[in-house]
């Protein structure tokens, strides 16, 4: 793990005979942090880690610390917590402890509904970072110009994308930027194909494409694998004037259902199975402006670990510069982090609880070892994951949450079409809030697909 700025490095500490190691530490500062130490006349009530109704009673005489649940620990959790609430986490073996026999008994203690108690006092907590104001002022330039800036900004990203050489007999074909210019338009404006029919007449009327075109000729843009490789290059295009200000990312994934009935959070969490398919869709997202620099979308499902290495590359491939990479524990393996660590990314991977020490100094350890004793640092990255699930709720409010398409290619365009109409309305949004003057150039990625 490369050197965290302004912080010393935490190493992994080692397991004595005593039993306290991290994970028993943590677990202590779990229960002194989340629950309710009451202290009565024979000592002291500290819930369970695991049961709210049950606590064990810890009580310190001239031999030492002693507590009625059956760890075979000599300092168990519970003790821990009463050290932790009375002398802060510096101090985690300040009263002694004295080893569990086989010969005690484990006396688990019914918390009653309404007793008088002496409440312990909670440490001081450090006072939460104020919210920065909204600037209402630039959010209402940018809901009032967004109907004009949009096009301006669509029509300038499709005009990159060069015409393929045609045939010289047979009917015209429609350019690819008209096609390009309309659909996404079209998922824009929520409309179907049919009734976009009308819509499409006005921007050609209005200079934005070179004619009209037909629905079929629409949905059949949509049905080539070829336009997807288009709408992604084109994300990451859009994605480049805000090089110079993101450094931290966040991946995730989420699904567009295919049909109105179907919800993604069904699907994912097994509530209800409607036998609909959905498009699984990967993005990386800026956590300070919520642009998309790399999307993927399939109606085959892919792995969120799997799909994450292409996304990193291309955004790298844009000229994004990332110095910190905030994702959920989907995203980590052993392998990730020596992968991401050999590129200069600080990776900031939550573990599961069943997540153990190899005690050899590697990079795993000293990730652990933060995660463990160092919560405030970590929850204060990994906090910035959250503006990857807002990124997706402002892609599935503004432009819904299903798509039309029949086929899977043309369900995964759809998609990307939202996703780029989106990076354009945060385009939009930066010029108000940061100045921001857009410009798009040809990059190498945009004319190998095209």
């Amino acid at each position: 793990m490369s050197a965290i700025p302004n912080e010393t490095p935490i190493a992994a500490p080692s397991q004595d005979s005593d039993g306290v190691d991290a994970r028993r530490i943590a677990r202590g500062q779990r229960i002194a942090a989340s629950t309710s130490i009451v202290q009565t006349k024979d000592g002291w009530q500290v819930p369970s880690d695991s049961r709210r109704d049950i606590y064990y009673r810890v009580w310190v005489d001239e031999n030492g610390a002693h507590c009625s649940c059956p760890d075979t620990f000599r300092t168990c959790k519970h003790i821990l917590a009463l050290q932790i609430k009375l002398n802060g986490d510096r101090q985690t073996r300040a009263i002694p402890a004295l080893a569990w026999t086989p010969t005690s008994s484990t006396v688990e203690h019914q918390i009653p509904e309404s007793e008088p108690v002496i409440t312990m006092p909670a440490p001081e907590e450090q006072a939460p970072t104020p919210r920065q104001p909204i600037d209402w002022r630039a959010y209402h330039r940018t809901q009032t110009n967004e109907g004009w800036l949009f096009p301006q900004l669509l029509h300038a990203l499709c005009a990159l994308v060069p015409e393929p050489a045609s045939s010289a007999t047979g009917r015209p074909r429609v350019p690819v930027r008209d096609l390009l210019f309309g659909e996404v338009y079209r998922e824009y404006s929520g409309l179907s194909s049919r009734r976009c029919h009308n819509t499409i007449e006005e921007i050609a009327m209005d200079g934005w494409i070179s004619r009209p075109y037909s629905p079929n000729a629409g949905t059949t843009f949509l049905n080539h694998p070829e336009t997807t490789d288009l709408l992604r290059a084109l994300i990451a295009e859009s994605a480049r004037p805000l090089r110079g200000i993101e450094r931290t990312f966040a991946p995730d994934s989420s699904g567009f259902s295919t049909r109105t009935y179907g919800r993604w959070h069904d699907e994912k969490h097994g509530a209800v199975k409607t036998g609909a398919t959905y498009v699984k869709t990967h993005i990386m997202v800026g956590v300070k402006t919520h642009i998309i620099t790399a999307a993927a979308a399939s109606v085959e499902p892919v792995g969120d670990i799997t799909a994450f290495p292409k996304l990193l590359e291309e955004t790298r491939g844009a000229h994004f510069t990332i110095d910190e990479l905030v994702a959920d524990s989907a995203y980590r393996s052993e392998a990730m982090l020596e992968w991401l660590d050999a590129r200069g990314i600080e990776a900031w991977i939550p573990f599961h609880n069943n997540a153990r020490f190899h005690y050899d100094g590697s990079l795993w350890d000293r990730h652990l070892a933060v995660f463990l004793l160092n919560q405030s640092l970590f929850v204060r990255h990994y906090h910035q994951r959250s503006q990857v699930e807002t990124a997706f709720s402002m892609i599935k409010t503004k432009y819904g949450a299903h798509v039309r398409g029949k086929t899977p290619t043309s369900q995964a365009n759809n998609v990307l079409c939202k996703l780029l109409a989106n990076n354009l309305y945060v385009l939009i949004r930066s010029i108000f809030d940061l100045d921001l003057a857009p410009e798009f150039e040809k990059c190498e990625a945009l004319q190998n697909a095209a």
